[in-house]
C-alpha cells in the first residue's frame, strides 16, 4: 500500500512539472508510462474530476486538454494495433506534440475536437475515430443551427440535392459556387483534412464530406447565423442569403416538402433477374449478421439458396452488387468467395493484436468487442482464426461474374473484393472500394475521455489480406464509372445498366 502511494505521489509531482494547476508551464511534453503507472495516473485524474460537467461554450483549461491527450496517446500506443499501419510514429507523435504547443491557457471544445479529427485522419483507419458526447449531441440537436440543405459532391463540386430552407426557389441540382465568400472547392478540401478513411482514401473522404456537409461545416468551418450563397441554377448566377436553421426547423421543412413515402424497407440480401432472365443480380447491402437478422435473413443459408437457384436455372452470368456495403462478418465475405474457387485458397494471411486483455484503461472503457477465452494467440497472432482459409463449394459458380463496388464498400467487403480481384474471378465496375486492398482492421474498443467527454473508438486487430502484393489503396475497378448528377436526381442506376450490358459482351478490361 505504501509503495503504491509513493508511486502515485511521484507521478503527480512529475506531471506538475509539465502543467501545474494554474496552467503555468515550461516545456510541455508527453510522458511515456508503463501500463501500471498509467493506471495510477488515470485513477488520480478520475478521482479529482468526479461529477465534472463540461460547458461546451466555455474553453477547456490547458491542463485538462493536455491530460485528455496524454490519456489518448497512451491508450492508442498500448492497444490500437493499426496506429502506424498507414502513417508513421514520427508523424503521429509530431501531431500530438503540435496540439500542446499553442501559447494560450485554454482551448475551445471545437478546436480540441478539430485536433482529434486531424489525428484520426492521419491514423487512417475507418474503424477508429472520435465522436461528440451524448450531452453535446443533445445540445446540438436542440439549439445549434445549420445550413438547411442536403448536398452531393461530385468531383469536388457541390450541388443541392434537397432544399430544407424557406426559400423554395432554390432548385435541386443547383451548383453552390461559394459559401460566405469562400469557394466550395476550398471548403471541401478544408473539411477533408478532418475526415477518416482507410489508408487516406480521398474518394471516401469526399463522400464523407458529401454525406455530412452541414454538420461538418458546423464542426470544422464556422457556425454562422446565415449563409451568403453564390448559386448557379442552369445558366443563371444568383446570390442568396439563407438563414441557418435548427434541426427541428429543418425537419419541419423536410416533412412538408418531401413527405415520407409509405414503403417497406428492402431486405439487405436480394436475388433478382434481368428482363430476359439471363443475368442474375445478387445484391448484398451488408455482411453484418445483426443487420441481416432484423430482416429474418441468414447469410449462409440465403447465399447457398442463391447459388442453388442460379445453378438450377442454368444462369451463366452473375452480377454481385456490394455497393454501399460497409462490411460486417469476415466469415460471410469468405463464404461468398468460396462459391468462385475450385481449390482451397488462403483468404486472410494473418490477424494481429498488440493486446487482448488486461488493459490499463478499463475504467474509462464504454464498449469492447471482447476477445474470447477460446481464441488462441501466439506472439500477438490469432492462430485458430477460422477465416484464414477458404474452401470451394460443391455448387461453385463457373460463369461470367461482375462485381459492382464503390467507396462505401468497406471492411470485409473490400477483403472479398481483394480476393476476387487477386484470383481473377470477376470484372469490377464502379469506383475504388473504401477499404484497403492490403486488409482491414477490427475488434474495436470505445472509451470516454474524462475532461472533454469526447468518445473515442479504435481498432485492436489488424487483418492482412492474403494477396501477393498488398497495396495501401482500395481495389480499383476495371471499368471506372460513377453516377452523374442527373441519374442521382432521377434515381436511375446507370452503373447497373452498364454492368448488364457489359456482362453480355467480352469481359476483358480496357488495355
Amino acid at each position: 500500500m505504501k509503495s503504491s502511494f509513493y508511486i502515485s505521489l511521484f507521478l503527480a509531482l512529475l506531471l506538475s512539472t509539465c502543467v501545474n494547476e494554474n496552467n503555468e508551464r515550461g516545456e510541455v511534453y508527453f510522458r511515456e508510462y508503463s501500463d501500471q503507472d498509467f493506471e495510477i495516473f488515470l485513477n488520480k485524474i478520475l478521482q479529482n474530476q468526479q461529477n465534472e460537467d463540461l460547458d461546451f461554450h466555455e474553453n477547456i483549461a490547458f491542463k485538462k486538454a493536455y491530460e485528455d491527450l496524454q490519456i489518448l496517446k497512451h491508450i492508442l500506443e498500448e492497444a490500437c494495433t493499426p496506429l502506424y499501419r498507414y502513417s508513421s510514429k514520427n508523424k503521429i507523435d509530431s501531431l500530438f506534440n503540435s496540439f500542446i504547443q499553442h501559447k494560450t491557457d485554454s482551448i475551445s471544445y471545437f478546436d480540441f475536437t478539430k485536433n482529434l479529427g486531424l489525428l484520426f485522419s492521419e491514423i487512417g483507419c475507418m474503424h477508429s475515430g472520435w465522436g461528440h458526447s451524448k450531452a453535446y449531441k443533445f445540445q446540438r440537436n436542440s439549439n445549434y443551427k445549420f445550413l438547411p440543405f442536403e448536398f452531393i459532391i461530385l468531383d469536388h463540386e457541390l450541388f443541392i440535392l434537397k432544399n430544407f430552407s424557406p426559400d423554395s426557389t432554390l432548385l435541386e441540382g443547383s451548383k453552390v459556387l461559394q459559401i460566405n465568400n469562400q469557394s466550395s472547392d476550398s471548403i471541401i478540401k478544408q473539411i477533408e483534412k478532418f475526415m477518416t478513411s482507410d489508408a487516406h482514401n480521398l474518394v471516401v473522404k469526399e463522400k464523407a464530406v458529401s454525406d455530412y456537409f452541414p454538420m461538418a461545416y458546423s464542426n470544422f468551418i464556422a457556425k454562422p447565423d446565415s449563409f451568403d450563397l453564390e448559386i448557379l441554377q442552369g445558366a443563371t448566377m444568383e446570390t442568396k442569403t439563407i438563414s441557418a436553421l435548427t434541426k427541428a426547423e429543418i425537419n419541419s421543412f423536410k416533412e412538408g416538402r418531401y413527405p415520407l413515402k409509405t414503403q417497406i424497407k428492402q431486405a439487405p440480401l436480394t436475388l433478382e433477374y434481368t428482363n430476359k432472365e439471363s443475368v442474375a443480380i445478387y445484391k448484398i447491402a451488408s455482411f453484418n449478421n445483426e443487420v441481416l437478422s432484423h430482416f429474418g435473413q441468414n447469410f449462409l443459408s440465403f447465399t447457398d439458396s442463391v447459388f442453388q437457384e442460379i445453378e438450377k436455372n442454368g444462369i451463366q452470368k452473375l452480377i454481385i452488387d456490394i455497393r454501399g456495403n460497409p462490411g460486417g462478418w469476415t466469415a460471410n465475405g469468405k463464404e461468398l468467395f468460396s462459391y468462385f474457387i475450385e481449390d482451397s485458397v488462403a483468404y486472410i494471411e494473418s490477424v494481429y493484436s498488440k493486446k487482448q486483455k488486461d488493459f490499463s484503461f478499463k475504467k474509462i472503457m464504454t464498449s469492447y468487442s471482447e476477445y474470447s477465452d477460446t481464441m488462441r494467440f501466439h506472439n500477438g497472432f490469432w492462430t485458430d482464426y477460422l477465416n484464414l482459409m477458404a474452401y470451394p463449394k460443391k455448387n461453385s459458380f463457373k460463369g461470367k461474374t461482375v462485381v459492382l463496388a464503390d467507396e462505401n464498400s468497406k471492411s470485409c467487403s473490400s477483403i472479398f473484393s481483394a480476393l476476387m480481384k487477386e484470383h481473377k474471378k470477376a470484372i469490377f465496375i464502379g469506383s475504388e472500394t473504401g477499404g484497403a486492398q492490403c486488409g482491414s482492421n477490427g475488434m474495436t474498443i470505445s472509451i470516454k475521455l474524462p475532461h472533454s467527454h469526447t468518445g473515442i473508438t479504435f481498432s485492436t486487430a489488424l487483418y492482412k489480406t492474403a494477396v501477393k502484393t498488398p497495396l495501401v489503396s482500395g481495389i480499383l475497378p476495371d471499368f471506372p464509372l460513377k453516377s452523374d448528377l442527373n441519374s442521382i436526381l432521377t434515381e436511375k442506376d446507370p452503373i447497373l445498366e452498364y454492368a448488364e450490358l457489359k456482362i453480355s459482351q467480352a469481359l476483358n478490361p480496357n488495355p
